[in-house]
Parts: C-alpha cells; structure tokens; sequence
C-alpha cells in the first residue's frame, strides 16, 4: 500500500495502528478466528501482497485448509469474510466510532482498504477527531517510522551504491514508547539494544552498529545504509502492542511490518516480552525471513536466475537459503554450483562450507544410505571445516547437530544446538531442531510441542519443520491430521512429504489422494518403500517406520 500520508490519504502506520485497536477492542471475541483473518488480510496488505488476495490464498494460507481447496464447494472463506465485515460494522458504530481511519472489506473483494472516516457536520466532510491519546500516538507513528527516512535516503545516496557483493546494511533506528511508563520505556530501549545484537548474528546483513553512524556518515566511500527498522510501543486499549517496522531507505519503501501483543492480562508488560521480539527477529532476518527474500528478488533482478562466476560468498549463501527453504530442483542446482566452486576455491567462510556440508548431506539422506557411509563422512567433514572457520557462527552448529543427530549422537547433537541456539537465539529453525532430538530420544510430547513452536514463530517454515509433526499424528492414529501436515510438507517444495501422504491416505481409505500421490512416486520412478528410506535417514524411529511400510506395502502391491 502507499507508504506516505496527506490528510485524507492513510499511510501503512495507519492501517497499522488502525489494526491494533480494532484487535485490542472485544468485538472480535478473544479467541475468534476472525481476529486471526483480519490480521492476516491487513498484514498482506501492508507488506505489499493486498492484490494476492484471493478466496484461494486466504483458505490455504488463513484457514489451513489443503492445496486442492476449492472456494466454490467449501464456503469457509466467503463466510468468515462476511462476519468480519459485519463485526468491523459493529466495532466503527460502537467503540470505534471515533477512529479517524476504518479498515473496510468492500463488498466483492477480500483486500482491506483504510478509508478516512468523515463525519458530517455544517461544513464540508473532515476525518474524524482523534481523542488526544490517538493524536499523540498517531503523531509520534509518522514522525519515528517515516520522519527521517528524506535525510536518510539523501545521507545514503552521499555514502555509495550498495553491492550486492556483501550483505545488505541495516541500521536500527530508535524503538520509541509512547507510554508514560517508566517499565515500558526500559523495556523500548532493551528491544533496540536486542535487535542490534541479535540481527548481527544472521549472515544475511550487516548492522550498523550503535555507535557507527556519524563515523559512517563521514566517509563518502563507506557502504550505503539500505535498510533501516525502527518501532514502538503503544497501548491503543488495555494492551501494550510492539510494532517494528522495515523501511528500504532509498525508495522510503515500507518493506515489513509486524507487530505483537507484549502485555499480561492485566495491561502490564509481560515479563516474556523479549520472546515476542525474538520471534519478530526471525521473521525479519531468518533464512526464511523477510531479508532473505528481499535480497533474492533484488539479486535476481540484477544478474538474473543464471548462475554466474562473480557470484560472491554472500550471494551464493542466498542461493542456497532459497533452495534450502522450497527444495526446487533448479535453485539446487545453482547453489551446488556456487558452493561448489568457492569449496574448491578452499574459500575461507565457514557458513559456505557449513552449507557445502549440508547439502551433501541432503544426498545422502534422500540416497538412505548408512552413516558410515563416505557421502556422510565428506559432509561430516565439510561441516566440522566451516564451524572450525567460523566458531561463532550459529549456522554451523546447527548443521553440525542435525548430522550427529542422524548419526544416533544424540549428546554431541544437543550440545551444538543449544550452541547454536546461545549464538542466534532469534531463529525458529533451532527450536525445531532441538524438539527433533527429543522425538529421537522418544519424548514425543516434548518434542513435538517444541516444533510447533518453532513452525508459530516462522514466517514461512519450510516442509521439513513439519516432518515429525505429520509422523506423530499418523503415530497416533489421527490420521487426517497426518494427511493435512504431509501435505503441507509437499506444498514446501519436499518430497519427503510424498510417502507420509500417501500412508495417511491410505489409512482413511482416501482413493483419489492414493491415485495421486503414487502417480507422482511413480513418475519420479520410486516406489513407495523407496521414498520412505530418505525419512528413515532422518527420523529413525524403527516401530514407527514399520507401520508405515506395512502400510505403504499395499499401496505398491496395486
């Protein structure tokens, strides 16, 4: 959406704050799904997908519902679509009526619009009055989100073009609270302190350091600032909401925006508040995050999808995020290609050689071979070289664990992630991962809870977050919860979803999804039992494993 304001033109802080006080009104019930859905809309819109809102898109993605959803047999969405409009009618003639803005779902479409909202009186139409709270909010919104974003473009234009030999550079501006609280104005300059020492820790930009920016600004040669973050805290009801925002500093582009609810039930700072940024932290900065796809779109548009030789070490750790993230084929294939050619380089970036490692090591998960294997012992190899090169690198650790890990060492597996977790305590991944060990070590619950922990603080989890999620379910007998995660799994770009699915269809006599899944299997040439050996590489839990191959004999036997 448009990112500046004029009086009658709202900006995305608007719609933001327009947001927070319809959530922290009770019109929408606690609980309800609809606070969930208007949410979901308004975020989409404001993050700049509004026009990739279909009746398709909110029902897989809003309300969970399967890739072969069809909006015309299964009204789900149509009908939340309705009560929220009937709710958000109910909230503005009531403890809304004084809002200066409207969040509005005209009729015929599911994209959200801000409208002002004009009163009439005996002159012409004018937005609504703010009470002096929502003013002073509203005010302090615009002034620390967007007011320096003018002298910050101009300042980076003076400082160079960015590369994209090297990460993107971030800047953390203030994280203003625009509450009179002694406790909540600590905790604004604790959340600034904490995005500037956790987002140092991800390979995927560089952060300008607390006390860097005059230094920066004066030297003309030294790299532009590209992006610069900046939040508050406001209590618009009963509730304490933290909102950060990302702003692309050359074009005052509002490329993220999330927020969060960091009070207890009674109206005070939660005293777990500091979880509620790492989450954001991971969505922002995380392989999966906001940066990272931001990077590729911008990467893409420069030397397009070929691989080319002046690919850099960052560029190259990208590629692989991206075929990390979808397992595509084709961005597997590139980034083989450029860690390939830095390793034989004997580069000396230890997250290219962690990379390196893990990507053999997805050969020979997907081959099931056994770990005494020399495809494991290369990547066993290449991953211990990277976290040699770069000890304090997370990314390391973590691919280092999940190898011991499958390797049954199960010790020295929980040792480097809590490692890794000490280094980049802001990446879901590494909560996945320790619940994954605990699955290994046959504490289900336990595990289990912890990844889906860390699939709620991921912005976009990748299929293999949901692997022993969908094999729990079928261990349980729920089998159309195993069905749903597997597909979810697939939907990811991992195939290792495939055999998961057709067991669980199987199990609920689902023929259509068994003609499906196996025709796919087929079609790759593998069999059924042959897909399930790249789940036995990397959740061996031989019980388990045998009812699935029981139940997958049958589909091979049609």
């Amino acid at each position: 959406m448009d990112q500046s304001a004029t009086p009658n033109r709202p900006s995305a802080a608007d719609m933001a704050l327009a947001l927070d006080c319809v959530l922290v009104s009770d019109v929408l019930g606690a609980k309800s799904r609809l606070r969930g859905l208007l949410s979901y809309l308004v975020q989409q819109e404001i993050n700049g997908r509004g026009d990739r809102l279909k009746a398709y898109t909110i029902g897989v993605d809003a309300f969970g519902r399967p890739d072969d959803f069809d909006p015309n047999s299964d009204s789900i969405v149509r009908v939340e679509i309705n009560r929220l409009r009937s709710a958000l009618a109910r909230y503005y003639a009531g403890p809304g009526v004084d809002d200066p803005f409207r969040i509005d779902l005209p009729r015929g479409q599911y994209r959200p619009v801000l409208k002002p909202a004009n009163v009439h009186t005996e002159g012409p139409k004018r937005p609504a009055e703010w009470s002096v709270r929502r003013i002073l909010i509203a005010s302090a919104v615009l002034l620390f989100a967007f007011g320096f974003v003018a002298w910050m473009a101009f300042d980076s234009r003076k400082a160079g073009v960015p590369s994209q030999d090297q990460p993107p550079l971030l800047e953390v501006g203030k994280v203003e609270a625009l509450v009179a609280d002694g406790e909540v104005q600590a905790a604004a300059v604790t959340v600034r302190k904490l995005l500037v020492g956790e987002l140092a820790q991800f390979q995927t930009l560089r952060v300008l350091q607390l006390d860097d920016r005059a230094d920066s600004r004066s030297h003309s040669n030294r790299p532009a600032v590209e992006f610069r973050v900046v939040g508050f805290i406001a209590k618009p009801g009963a509730v304490l909401i933290l909102h950060l925002t990302m702003i692309r500093v050359s074009t005052s582009e509002v490329v993220w925006s999330e927020r969060r609810v960091i009070s207890d039930a009674g109206g005070k700072l939660d005293p777990g508040y500091l979880a509620e940024v790492r989450s954001l932290i991971g969505n922002l900065a995380g392989p999966n995050g906001v940066m990272v796809a931001s990077a590729l779109r911008d990467m893409k548009g420069q030397h397009s999808h070929v691989l080319t030789q002046s690919d850099s070490a960052y560029e190259c750790l990208l590629r692989w995020y991206a075929f990390d993230t979808a397992k595509d084929p084709k961005e597997g294939s590139i980034a083989r290609a450029c860690l390939s050619r830095l390793t034989e380089a004997q580069t000396q970036s230890g997250a290219i050689w962690s990379a390196y490692g893990f990507m053999l090591f997805l050969d020979w998960s997907r081959a099931g071979q056994p770990s005494d294997s020399a495809d494991f012992s290369a990547a066993l190899s290449a991953i211990e070289r990277g976290t040699q090169l770069e000890p304090g690198n997370a990314i390391g650790h973590e691919y280092l664990a999940s190898v011991l890990m499958a390797a049954g060492q199960f010790e020295g597996a929980r040792r480097h992630y809590l490692r890794a977790i000490q280094l980049s305590p802001s990446k879901p991944d590494l909560e996945v991962l320790l619940g994954w060990s605990s699955v290994l070590q046959g504490d289900w619950d336990v595990g289990i809870e912890a990844i889906k922990r860390g699939i709620r603080r991921s912005p976009a989890p990748p299929g293999w977050f949901r692997i022993p999620v969908s094999m729990d379910a079928f261990r349980r007998g729920v089998y159309r919860e195993a069905l749903i995660e597997a597909e979810a799994i697939i939907r990811a770009g991992d195939d290792r979803g495939l055999p998961l699915a057709l067991a669980a269809a199987v199990a609920l006599g689902d023929l259509t999804r068994i003609v499906r899944y196996d025709k796919t299997l087929s079609d790759q040439g593998k069999t059924a039992i042959e897909a399930l050996s790249a789940i036995r590489s990397v959740v061996n839990v031989p019980e388990l494993l045998d009812r699935y191959q029981e139940t997958l004999a049958w589909a091979d036997a049609r």
